[in-house]
């Protein structure tokens, strides 16, 4: 015997919770009264989802932008641990800024009254608020 026939098996089992999901809509199709829509996420997996046609409507004006997606999720935890997403219930959207991140720390520094630009080192204090050290 070795060690991996002592490893304790992982249960697989469904979570549905409200959750995000990050990409760009590649299409919208329709199947009977529910809109389908095809995304591809950041990560580079596709993923169905699925939607009323008034929020499908609104999701048409976003194609090839990128967006965050709220809704009811449906997750499957494998035996390996991994949390899969298989079913995606659409209930809003919202367009994602696409600002660089050198833009955005540029603006931030920018800011007046942010209190970051008066202290000696703020990448330490962002590493200490967050923990890190």
């Amino acid at each position: 015997m070795n060690a991996s026939d002592y490893a304790p098996t992982q249960q697989r089992y469904r979570v549905q919770q409200t959750s995000t999901v990050d990409g760009n809509v590649l299409d919208i199709s329709q199947d009977g009264d529910t809109s389908i829509v095809l995304l591809k996420q950041f990560n580079g997996a596709t993923q169905s989802c699925e939607t009323t046609d008034t929020v499908a409507q609104s999701l048409a004006k976003t194609l090839g932008q990128p967006v965050r997606l709220t809704g009811l999720g449906d997750w499957l935890r494998t035996q390996d641990g991994l949390w899969l997403l298989v079913k995606f219930r659409i209930n809003e959207c919202v367009v994602l800024n696409e600002i660089s991140l050198n833009e955005l720390f540029r603006t931030a520094r920018e800011a007046k009254g942010n209190g970051w630009n008066d202290l000696a080192d703020p990448i330490q204090e962002h590493l200490n608020i967050r923990g890190a050290i």
